[in-house]
């Protein structure tokens, strides 16, 4: 995971750590999601998934959800610049992106909310998202993260 981590982190043009966290989000988001039994089964032979993915401070959806809903921002340029700050929050970003991909904010929305809390600028989430599938991929396999994606049909659409 390391490795992927320093490779997106120098595509991106991003730390490290707050690609580690955003990478984090999104896997735990995943997981959630997906249901931790499939998840386990799809990509639980990829090595370090098991360590990366232990327990963090306010790790997962709903840490990372907890600070796009009202949690303090400590990151300014990240998604709180995007958003004005907290007060706007997931509605706010959800009826923005609305106009411009219809039925598809929504699934934006999920998306963002799974890595807001990171500090990973707004513009670099899907980048990202599409780096790490492609990397699971990679690891676990095209069928068993399709498999995977299956039971998360709104993310599987979004990163097409």
């Amino acid at each position: 995971m390391q490795q992927f981590i320093q490779m997106a982190a120098e595509q991106l043009g991003a730390s490290p750590d707050v690609t580690s966290d955003a990478t984090h989000g999104l896997l735990s988001g995943l997981r959630e999601q997906a249901g931790a039994g499939s998840f386990d089964s799809a990509l639980g032979a990829i090595p370090g998934l098991s360590d990366f993915l232990a327990p963090k401070e306010e790790a997962g959806l709903g840490g990372m959800l907890g600070g796009l809903l009202g949690g303090k921002k400590e990151e300014a340029g990240g998604l709180g610049g995007l958003l004005g700050g907290s007060s706007g929050g997931f509605g706010g970003l959800a009826a923005a992106a609305g106009g411009l991909l219809g039925g598809d904010a929504d699934n934006l929305g999920a998306l963002i909310g799974m890595v807001s809390g990171s500090g990973l600028d707004a513009g670099k989430i899907m980048p990202l998202a599409k780096m790490l599938m492609t990397f699971l991929k990679s690891e676990a396999g095209e069928d068993a993260v399709s498999g995977l994606l299956g039971k998360v049909p709104e993310l599987a659409k979004l990163l097409g």
